[in-house]
């Protein structure tokens, strides 16, 4: 298992559903490791295969396998449900010393007051997330 120290990363944006954005972020000689639940796992596994990435699946399991996602992650968080469980303590630090969790609770307030509809916690947290820097 290779070990990265936390100084020598950091999470960045990753616009996979836009992928002529992607190499704005992101170096195009990485390594990119992914896991895959579902058909859209494999079809970003074919689009960054596609783009000419160095790909490695770390593995590949059904979706009753899956124990989260950042979107069930997301919402926890906005709704000020517990969360720190669902996460690796180290994602968990990163993300307080970040404050990921502030600005994702500012983002919500955001969206809900200029879309004056219901938020979506999937929806507009992906669209901040692919369209800001």
């Amino acid at each position: 298992m290779v070990q990265v120290v936390g100084e020598e990363f950091d999470i960045v944006p990753f616009p996979i559903d836009f992928p002529k954005y992607l190499f704005e972020y992101v170096p195009e000689n990485a390594k990119y490791y992914m896991t895959i639940y579902d058909d859209w796992g494999e079809e970003k596994l074919n689009l960054l295969e596609a783009l000419g990435c160095s790909v490695d699946v770390m593995w590949r399991r059904t979706e009753d396998e899956k124990v989260t996602s950042g979107t069930q992650i997301r919402s926890f968080i906005i709704q000020n449900k517990p969360w720190r469980n669902l996460v690796p303590k180290f994602v968990y630090d990163y993300a307080i010393n970040k404050n990921i969790e502030s600005r994702l609770k500012k983002l919500k307030c955001t969206v809900f007051s200029q879309n004056n509809s219901s938020f979506s916690p999937y929806y507009n947290i992906k669209y901040f997330y692919h369209t800001t820097v």
